[in-house]
């Protein structure tokens, strides 16, 4: 039922739109570990690894002149 007594009708909508497998909070260290610390470790990682191809690209010692 859509509309319950006391109840908006868009807040009923914007309630069932919602996906239920969605994360409320972090709860324990392992959700903190994996939703924190993974990605921002990734995203660092990855950064540096562009940098340091650009630097590479960048540094004419890696060429050899014969």
């Amino acid at each position: 039922m859509l509309c319950q007594p006391g109840g908006s009708f868009w807040a009923e909508i914007w309630r069932m739109s919602e996906p239920p497998f969605r994360r409320r909070d972090l709860k324990g260290p392992y959700d903190k570990t994996t939703s924190v610390a993974i990605p921002i470790a990734l995203t660092v990682s990855s950064i540096y690894l562009i940098v340091s191809q650009f630097v590479y690209m960048q540094n004419p010692l890696h060429m050899i002149n014969e």
